[in-house]
């Protein structure tokens, strides 16, 4: 089993899991150029253990939906909304989350960062079960 995280560089790396006396050397990569030799995803699902920011630091252009975990512990709010502060700049960006044991969104509509923001975290605290899920955030682009 391999797993993907990412560097401050916002490059990519993989680590092999299960094999604590092996050693895999890989060459690194960004999400740019990732885009670059497999085109631009209509989804892209992010799951790296808190380097989200890190990795998105290699990405330079909007994708249109993205997807991230969020735990609401203070250094994980805080890296979503850094996470969430970064995709802006790319566009307007819609924002709502599911909470891990769910299969439906929190918010019955697409929030913009202000919004989502007036309920996250103090809002989803008072709901139980939403410790920690996916945040879903679509951009469209600047023109």
């Amino acid at each position: 089993m391999y797993y993907i995280c990412g560097n401050p560089a916002g490059k990519l790396a993989c680590s092999k899991i299960g094999d604590p006396t092996g050693k895999l050397h890989i060459d690194m990569t960004t999400l740019d150029d990732t885009i670059t030799e497999f085109d631009k995803p209509d989804y892209c699902k992010i799951d790296v253990e808190g380097y989200e920011l890190n990795l998105l630091r290699g990405l330079t252009q909007p994708i249109t939906l993205i997807s991230l975990e969020y735990h609401l512990t203070e250094r994980e709010i805080e890296t979503t909304r850094a996470c969430l502060d970064y995709l802006a700049q790319f566009g307007e960006v819609r924002i709502n989350l599911a909470p891990s044991h769910l299969l439906e969104f929190a918010f019955d509509r697409w929030l913009s960062q202000s919004k989502f923001f007036a309920a996250f975290p103090e809002g989803l605290r008072r709901r139980d079960g939403y410790f920690y899920g996916d945040i879903f955030i679509r951009t469209t682009a600047n023109k």
